[in-house]
């Protein structure tokens, strides 16, 4: 099997997203299938170096400077990638971030929808931008795609329920798990020595974002610190920094 996978979301950040395409594309390369990734073509060389060491992996730069929604990007996916994915004899076409626009289809296309949080939490769009534009384009994104993948039945849900669409085009492809790199002493010393921590912590992986519920974690785990029955001294301590300072942050 062959697919062409978009990876125009991928800026020099590798988050979650980003972490997704990059290890399904592992994956399904390391068990014998074809994979053409498109990047920015100013993002080549570091897309390159993300899957050196991957197998049946093929780059196809695309000139284009943003993922974001727009007229552009809506001809790459009717015409550009068609024609990409026609030349390659690819099998489908996997648009990994909540929307995609191939209006001209010619090969059969999976759009991922993570979830629809930015339609209750418009933390960094504004109301009209959100009705006029993010709303109206993901819900046809959804119509113009042959498969509707979401990672949980909440979303799942979700989605049919702000978006109109059908939940048996919807299917729920739950995130995998990478297996675990073997304990490092070296490197948890220094971690430890950086964060002065050794046990009794809490480690949050996500970002600093108010759908995050960040604030929430604080006030559970300040909780969970004056209800111990420990005692003072024996207490977990709630410490971070931001990234290239030592100072507390908390």
């Amino acid at each position: 099997m062959k697919i062409v996978m978009d990876f125009r979301k991928y800026d020099g950040v590798i988050g979650g997203v980003e972490r997704a395409v990059i290890e399904i594309t592992r994956y399904v390369a390391a068990h014998g299938h074809q994979v053409v990734i498109l990047p920015k073509a100013g993002r080549l060389e570091e897309v390159r170096t993300v899957f050196q060491d991957a197998p049946n992996v093929k780059l196809v730069p695309l000139d284009v400077r943003s993922h974001a929604m727009s007229l552009t990007n809506g001809y790459l996916d009717s015409v550009t990638l068609q024609t990409i994915a026609e030349k390659e004899h690819a099998n489908v076409i996997h648009f990994p971030y909540n929307w995609s626009f191939p209006v001209r289809k010619r090969v059969p296309c999976i759009l991922t929808i993570h979830d629809v949080i930015p339609l209750t939490f418009r933390e960094a769009m504004g109301f009209f931008r959100n009705r006029l534009l993010y709303r109206p384009g993901i819900r046809l994104a959804c119509r113009l795609n042959d498969v509707i993948a979401t990672v949980s039945e909440f979303s799942r849900q979700d989605i049919g329920r702000k978006l109109g669409i059908p939940t048996g085009k919807i299917r729920v492809i739950p995130n995998g798990i990478r297996e675990p790199f073997p304990p490092d002493p070296e490197l948890e010393a220094q971690l430890a020595a950086r964060w002065r921590l050794d046990t009794d912590f809490i480690l949050y992986v996500g970002g600093i974002h108010e759908r995050k519920n960040v604030i929430r974690l604080i006030q559970a785990f300040s909780r969970l610190v004056s209800t111990s029955r420990e005692a003072p001294s024996d207490r977990p301590h709630l410490r971070g920094s931001l990234p290239g300072e030592d100072e507390e942050a908390l």
